[in-house]
């Protein structure tokens, strides 16, 4: 099941995912909170957040946050996006986000945007 979700409004009795993918969401520096706080409460515990990412400046911030939170990560896949006549987009990386076991407690605090 798929589904589009504003993460600034998730409802609070929201349903945690097995699986949660996200593509292009640190375009921002913002969003390295607001993001961090969305896997934080849609993950279920023996789930895992896959990051797709274009090599955005926020990427390094990002994934030290989540390390800070106690989430393990492994990088999936490099993926060469480059075409002809485009410099911006050569590579997307794929990164694997997975909560610690018991790491977190209670997880619904609300994503603030």
């Amino acid at each position: 099941r798929t589904m589009l979700l504003d993460w600034r409004a998730i409802p609070e009795e929201f349903a945690r995912f097995d699986c949660v993918i996200a593509t292009d969401v640190l375009y921002e520096r913002r969003n390295i909170e607001v993001v961090s706080d969305v896997l934080r409460r849609l993950v279920a515990d023996a789930g895992r957040a896959i990051i797709a990412d274009p090599g955005r400046a926020h990427l390094e911030r990002f994934c030290e946050q989540m390390d800070s939170e106690g989430w393990g990560r492994r990088l999936l896949a490099t993926i060469d996006a480059s075409q002809p006549h485009v410099e911006r987009v050569s590579h997307v990386q794929l990164i694997e986000f997975t909560p610690a076991p018991g790491s977190f407690g209670d997880r619904r605090g609300g994503a603030q945007g």
